[in-house]
């Protein structure tokens, strides 16, 4: 197993935080004085008082939520939501400190996570339940998705009236998310004063796809005039019609030239170079493809919650919240690809005439036998969410209430893929071969490239491969709580609970490809150009503006491919069963300290895990359980020093489990060359001990300025491995041997890849929020305010190169070390305008990556929002958000350590987008 070693930088995280608290006086001082002379202003002329309206009043709202909570928190509220240009939850959220979102599906944001943690590491609670979710993407983001992150972009921001950033623990909130929990609340009737009628309307534009799409929000709210009844339905219906477009490698590989192939006229240095191995300094790395990505896609999504409310009295209440989702996606891929050199043979009948090199990596030449194909396909995504939710609260005595919980969540996916290829020259890629050039010259993630043959032409290419791929996962979970709460007396308050859960996950792939006979697949008649300008946008001259492709709309039908019957793949077919139960203890506490309020919560929670991983090994259906059980502490104390200033101090043991595709038995055994490749139904948890220390200043009711250092200890990393155990020790079925036709021996030892925990890591940070409200401004500036965040984490371990064996030092994966958000506003009770910009940081994704790179990741990205609101009359307004005005690329790399490379794997621009519409409400 490979152990993990930790270099710690602690000066980034003490200069920032002895930055931002040497900025609180000046800051104060700068409101104290404003609050003066407001004072002064208002005792003279009462038309002078500042009022706080619409996005202020929500922003004052969030930061006493803030201000008053247990636990760390930030809030987004209702009119937040709506007032941002965010096209689904993801995008919402990120304005918080300590979030960054990875993006999906033509820049829309996809998945979320806190304080620089993967996604993974964050729990989502809908409607007070923990949510699941199952989703795809293109294959360089992941595929489909079965870890237990939450896929936001199933749901429209609108249908959510407040969101929760945790980001620290107490033992009555479920545990499984060491880096914070998310929690989503939806309306409810009778949240509202009196009944409510809401609708808003737009229409959504992408410049790169130039169609125009519908976005429509509605709400309904009715309740009794006692306010004991209460019926509420929302619908969030929206089409989105974008085009994501770039280049892509699938990584970059060393090694494997024929040199004999190489012409004289390319300089011997470089030349000597070729094949110097990936261990040599010398080593030159070559993308393994070379190949132009376009994607359009066409997403419908349909929200809709509904809840009903009976509460007869105060001392009785019954809430039912229901949920549905539905997100229908179709992704048509265009790929024009030079794919010789991820097959060895091709690229040792690669000739090179010319030769460029910058660095340790070849960025131009010509060379010829290259192959070149037209790869198109259609992913035909269906994505179906179902929550129930049943609260019941009730007063059993004057000190004594309880409350229980009662829920069931269903997550269906499904995917049809139809993927088709044409290739230049025969069907085995032997002859005619292209001669291939191409020039990074322009931009170092995007070359021009040139194909010595018409590539829009369908006669320049023949038929290859017809691959025909479904997907089936269902996630389920079924959860119940019970809490009871005992008030001793003013100063102290007990809870105690318990909770259990059961989920399971179930996935079935199916594959087929077909190489002949294939009905109606000559190039001549299948074959179209693609509907789209490729090179519009990107900002290289010289790029193809398109090729040869099928027609998507009928190659299916016309080919037959309904008629073909799909072979289970059944290293991917598996089964997860979880069951969680456990229960907590709490108290709650407000006193003094030197005079000066102390409040808080101490508590420990005891949960038992249990696991059955099923899942198919060499034909066989095997089955194998495991379990584990945690005693998780916790601790909160809020110290409040003045009326302004309070300290906070969190500290907490935490977990995340294991992903639940890295807990399938399934795999693959190689008896021939023994290998076995599966997951592991044996691993343990991450597991985190947390402590951070927060000083928040709140200057105003719209100003607030906070500090917040924090720093975890985490255990059992989990890491792609390999280990070599005997066969007899895996315990896995000796029929898979293969005896009859081989000499092995169930005391062999087997080379076994897989994941497996490894040792510990430790991760610091700080947390910096300046929310302000420039209330001290005269004239319309003091409807002005800024809202900044920045967060800062890090956090490293040694891993060993696959290939090499050489030991390197990076960060943790998808730890974010530098992640920032600003939003400079204008609220008043006629216009509300703001220009935001988030940004994120490098992060990796892999460690160690494949082809002799030591790591894959994401490049650092920005991007700047914009959104205007002008209110008619206090119940209509009209509206115009633009997302991404920058056109930022979202860009992955992968390289090595030693000579800090950063060789691009995807680069992709989806355009700007923007959205018109009005909103009425009653």
């Amino acid at each position: 197993m490979r152990s993990v070693h930790l270099f710690l930088r602690p000066s980034h995280t003490v200069i920032a935080a002895a930055l931002g608290l040497a900025l609180m006086p000046a800051m104060a001082r700068a409101h104290e004085a404003a609050a003066a002379d407001e004072e002064a202003a208002a005792q003279s002329d009462e038309a002078s008082t500042i009022v706080v309206r619409g996005f202020g009043q929500s922003i004052k709202n969030a930061i006493d939520l803030k201000r008053r909570a247990s636990v760390s928190l930030d809030s987004i509220l209702a009119s937040d939501i709506a007032s941002f240009p965010d096209t689904n939850l993801a995008e919402a959220i990120q304005r918080v400190p300590g979030v960054a979102i990875t993006r999906d599906a033509g820049g829309e944001g996809r998945q979320v996570s806190l304080r620089g943690f993967t996604p993974d590491y964050t729990l989502v609670r809908v409607a007070g339940m923990t949510a699941i979710s199952t989703s795809g993407s293109i294959d360089a983001r992941g595929g489909t998705s079965n870890s237990r992150s939450f896929d936001f972009n199933l749901f429209a921001s609108e249908l959510f009236t407040r969101i929760d950033v945790r980001k620290s623990a107490e033992a009555s909130v479920e545990e499984g998310g060491i880096g914070g929990t998310i929690d989503l609340h939806t309306a409810r009737p009778l949240d509202y004063a009196k009944p409510r009628f809401a609708l808003s309307g737009q229409g959504f534009y992408n410049s790169f796809s130039k169609d125009v799409a519908p976005r429509i929000a509605g709400l309904a709210s009715w309740r009794n005039e006692e306010g004991t009844l209460g019926a509420l339905v929302s619908v969030a219906y929206s089409q989105r019609n974008v085009v994501e477009k770039g280049f892509s490698t699938v990584r970059w590989a060393t090694g494997g030239w024929n040199l004999a192939n190489v012409s004289s006229s390319v300089d011997p240095a470089i030349t000597s170079r070729l094949n110097a191995g990936a261990a040599s300094a010398n080593a030159l790395y070559f993308p393994r493809y070379l190949r132009y990505d376009l994607y359009a896609i066409q997403q419908k999504r349909l929200g809709v919650t509904a809840a009903f409310q009976f509460h007869p009295s105060s001392d009785l209440q019954f809430d039912l919240d229901l949920l549905y989702g539905r997100l229908r996606n179709t992704r048509d891929e265009y790929h024009l690809d030079s794919n010789s050199w991820n097959n060895s043979s091709a690229l040792g009948r690669t000739t090179v005439s010319a030769l460029g090199v910058t660095g340790n990596q070849i960025t131009g030449g010509t060379f010829g036998n290259v192959w070149v194909r037209s790869d198109t396909g259609r992913y035909e995504a269906r994505n179906d969410y179902y929550q129930g939710v049943f609260n019941a609260k009730a007063r059993i005595t004057d000190r004594l209430t309880a409350d229980a919980l009662i829920g069931y969540q269903m997550a269906q996916y499904d995917n049809q893929r139809t993927e088709l290829y044409y290739t230049r020259g025969d069907s085995t890629h032997t002859t005619s071969g292209s001669t291939v050039g191409f020039d990074f010259s322009q931009n170092p993630n995007l070359p021009v490239m040139t194909y010595g043959f018409d590539i829009t032409s369908p006669n320049s290419y023949i038929f290859n491969l017809l691959r025909l791929q479904n997907q089936h996962v269902m996630h389920n979970n079924i959860e119940a709580k019970l809490n009871l709460h005992y008030d001793v007396n003013s100063r102290i308050k007990l809870h105690f609970g318990g909770i259990y859960t059961r989920q399971m996950l179930n996935q079935r792939y199916y594959t087929l490809d077909v190489t002949s006979n294939v009905a109606n697949s000559a190039p001549a008649t299948a074959l179209t150009t693609m509907p789209y300008n490729f090179g519009e946008g990107l900002g290289v001259s010289g790029l193809p503006t398109t090729w040869a492709a099928p027609n998507l709309n009928t190659a299916r039908t016309s080919m037959n491919a309904d008629s073909y019957a799909l072979a289970m793949d059944q290293a991917s077919t598996a089964r997860i069963i979880e069951q969680v139960s456990g229960g907590y203890v709490q108290g709650d506490y407000c006193g003094s300290l030197l005079g000066h309020d102390l409040r808080g919560n101490l508590g420990l929670r005891v949960m038992h895990t249990a696991i059955t991983s099923q899942g198919y090994i060499g034909g066989l259906w095997l089955s194998q359980g495991s379990g584990y059980t945690d005693f998780l502490p916790s601790l909160n104390a809020i110290w409040g020093l003045s009326e302004k200033f309070q300290l906070r101090l969190a500290a907490d043991r935490n977990l995340s489990r294991p992903t639940l595709g890295n807990l399938m038995i399934s795999g693959s055994v190689d008896a021939n060359n023994k290998i076995i490749r599966q997951g592991n139904p044996n691993l343990k948890p991450f597991r985190a001990d947390s402590l951070s220390l927060s000083a928040e200043y709140y200057l105003s009711p719209r100003t607030l300025l906070a500090v917040t250092p924090f720093f975890k200890h985490i255990e059992s990393l989990i890491i792609s491995s390999y280990d070599y155990p005997t066969y007899a020790s895996t315990g896995l079925p000796l029929t898979l041997l293969n005896v009859a036709t081989t000499s092995n021996s169930p005391n062999d030892v087997f080379t076994r890849q897989w994941y497996s925990n490894g040792q510990q890591a430790n991760v610091k940070g700080v947390e910096l929020t300046a929310n302000v409200g420039f209330d001290f401004l005269p004239g319309l500036l003091k409807n002005t305010g800024l809202l900044a965040n920045y967060t800062y984490a890090d956090g490293t371990a040694t891993y060993t190169n696959a290939t090499t064996g050489k030991a390197f030092t990076a960060t943790l994966p998808q730890l974010t070390r530098h992640s920032a958000n600003a939003t400079l506003y204008y609220t008043d009770a006629k216009f509300d305008a703001r220009v935001s910009l988030s940004y994120h940081g490098r992060y990796l994704t892999d460690l160690p990556a494949a082809n002799a790179n030591d790591l894959a990741g994401y490049n650092p990205r920005t991007q700047i929002d914009a959104s205007l609101r002008y209110n008619i009359t206090p119940n209509a307004a009209i509206t115009l958000d633009a997302v991404n005005l920058n056109n930022a690329a979202d860009s992955q790399y992968v390289g090595n350590v030693a000579d800090n490379s950063n060789r691009v794997y995807t680069y992709l621009k989806s355009g700007r987008s923007l959205m018109v519409g009005a909103r009425i409400t009653m």
